[in-house]
């Protein structure tokens, strides 16, 4: 994770990261400090540029969304506005967890990932995967399983 975030920002010259919201990243430092999870607080040294999201949950909706499409289209919107206050000129990756462990091991909808990287190439950002931790549930359809980075200037 650290070398993926080091490589966005040296690539694109940007400086934020943006993360959701009920996710985990890993144990080391960066990955700490990207995770979502309230649990993180105790070790977060609250590195600058990391920026947070609501990412598509239907179960807990922080949309009010009563259907899948409902979810994805509302989380969608949040995270472009969520880009556009932080300056889309400042963001150098959006970083996701194909399937959210901390919350629940709910896969997000299959759209999620495609509309996310779709976003992060419109603000010509990085968008990386993590590896999901859950051995049982495989990454979301759509999405890539280990970590990549990609990005276009």
């Amino acid at each position: 994770m650290e070398h993926a975030i080091r490589m966005a920002r040296l690539h694109t010259g940007r400086p934020k990261v943006l993360s959701a919201y009920r996710s985990y990243h890993g144990g080391t430092q960066q990955a700490v400090n990207l995770t979502g999870d309230p649990r993180r607080w105790a070790s977060d040294t609250g590195t600058a540029g990391v920026v947070r999201f609501w990412a598509p949950f239907l179960y807990r909706s922080r949309f009010y969304a009563e259907t899948e499409e409902q979810e994805c289209a509302r989380a969608l919107e949040h995270l472009e506005t969520t880009i556009a206050f932080e300056g889309p000129g400042t963001v150098a990756a959006i970083i996701l967890e194909t399937i959210p462990g901390t919350a629940g091991i709910m896969p997000p909808p299959p759209a999620t990932s495609r509309a996310c990287a779709s976003c992060a190439t419109s603000t010509a950002s990085s968008s990386s995967w993590t590896r999901s931790w859950p051995a049982s549930g495989g990454p979301a359809p759509g999405s890539r399983r280990t970590c990549t980075t990609s990005s276009r200037t």
